[in-house]
């Protein structure tokens, strides 16, 4: 983690990983980062541009990471991809 912090932590992972994907760095938000049996794990969202899907950046980012084209800094030993639905309207509600 003091290594992670001093090579700028999570404003250089951010540039990294939006470099690697080729997307803007504030499509990417960073939602937790810890250190697990001395391996970094970092919990990030990416969210799409307006007219593009939620599938098609997971594909991308899925064989970008299956080409080792990903680069952040460190190796990537685990990388796992979900997407999240957001189900609920403006007031809460469920649509």
């Amino acid at each position: 983690m003091v290594k992670f912090i001093a090579e700028g932590g999570v404003t250089n992972f951010v540039k990294m990983l939006s470099e690697s994907l080729g997307i803007q760095k504030y499509q990417i938000e960073v939602l937790s980062v810890y250190d697990q049996d001395s391996n970094l794990i970092i919990n990030y969202e990416i969210e799409p541009l307006s007219g593009h899907s939620v599938s098609s950046l997971e594909d991308h980012q899925i064989y970008s990471y299956q080409q080792d084209s990903i680069k952040v800094g460190a190796p990537i030993i685990e990388f796992f991809s979900a997407i999240s639905h957001d189900n609920t309207g403006t007031d809460g509600t469920d649509v």
